[in-house]
């Protein structure tokens, strides 16, 4: 373990070798966000600098580290694993769970992949500009009540798109739990799709278009659809992270959590691809943002 100082002094008592695991890999099991913000970024860094010998993690990532020489997908759920597990994140002087995200990243040995260049294609190109709105309703253990919060609801929805769907092709994503991996946060069904196909049926759902692509997979679609947008929409969690590693603009709503209180959306979330960040803290902001940033 990182800093953990006993195994060293073990090493040296009994003339024993170790080697800290950290120095030349990753292993990580824990939220999609968070393996976005720190551990992606660090084992880009290990390849750049010559150091990267193998990344381990769940399963359908392998597009996550196309760069690694080796990688091991595990079929186990996500759960929680502390930010600063990771040497990309600040942490407590006293644990590494400071539990709370860093107002301020240390870069040292940070480097997210150029997913925009490395991904781009010509599959998922339309006679309309594309913009993605991602969405999501799940539970939030880590707020106080709980419950879903950060999330667009079915008005919402279809407000944004009688706003955007006549200058844009407009892709919906909304994960299911079939979808991806799972994790300490239940997904919920919010209950929108048979309503935005009653009123918007030009609108494409992920889901549509990975009945069209069973090649791909879920992971694989999202990336290759996200690297030919300029335009995102997307709520507080792992959406608001991958959006932002593929440029352009991307407002994100955002009401309450830990991204929330350490101002990460304009401290550092634009790091990822000097993607333009707007964040909205209400509905009424996101649709102001839309408007003005999207729409115009």
């Amino acid at each position: 373990m990182r800093g953990f100082a006993m195994i060293s002094t073990l090493s040296r008592v009994f003339g024993v070798p170790h080697r800290e695991v950290l120095s030349c890999g990753t292993r990580d099991f824990g939220e999609f966000a968070f393996e976005l913000l720190t551990v992606v970024p660090y084992a880009y860094w290990l390849h750049r600098n010559g150091l990267l010998e193998l990344t381990q993690s769940c399963a359908d990532t392998k597009c996550l580290y196309y760069f690694s020489p080796r990688h091991e997908e595990f079929t186990y759920p996500r759960s929680y694993i502390p930010v600063s597990d990771y040497p990309s994140a600040s942490r407590s002087p006293v644990r590494f769970d400071a539990h709370h995200f860093p107002e301020h990243l240390d870069t040292g040995s940070w480097e997210p992949p150029p997913y925009k260049t490395t991904v781009r294609n010509k599959m998922f190109r339309w006679s309309k500009e594309l913009c993605v709105i991602c969405n999501k309703y799940s539970v939030e253990p880590s707020l106080e009540s709980g419950q879903p919060v950060n999330f667009i609801d079915v008005p919402g929805l279809m407000k944004l798109f009688g706003m955007l769907c006549e200058r844009f092709q407009v892709v919906y994503v909304r994960p299911r739990p079939s979808d991806i991996v799972g994790d300490h946060q239940p997904i919920n069904d919010l209950g929108e799709f048979a309503e935005i196909q009653a009123r918007f049926p030009d609108v494409l759902t992920i889901q549509q278009l990975h009945e069209e692509h069973p090649q791909l997979s879920f992971n694989e679609l999202q990336m290759k659809l996200f690297a030919n947008c300029e335009r995102f929409i997307s709520v507080l969690g792992g959406s608001s992270y991958l959006g932002s590693y593929f440029g352009g603009k991307n407002i994100v709503y955002a009401r309450e959590g830990w991204e929330v209180s350490c101002n990460a959306y304009d401290n550092w979330f634009h790091r990822f691809s000097g993607a333009a960040i707007h964040h909205a803290r209400t509905s009424d902001e996101l649709f102001d943002l839309a408007r003005r940033e999207l729409a115009c």
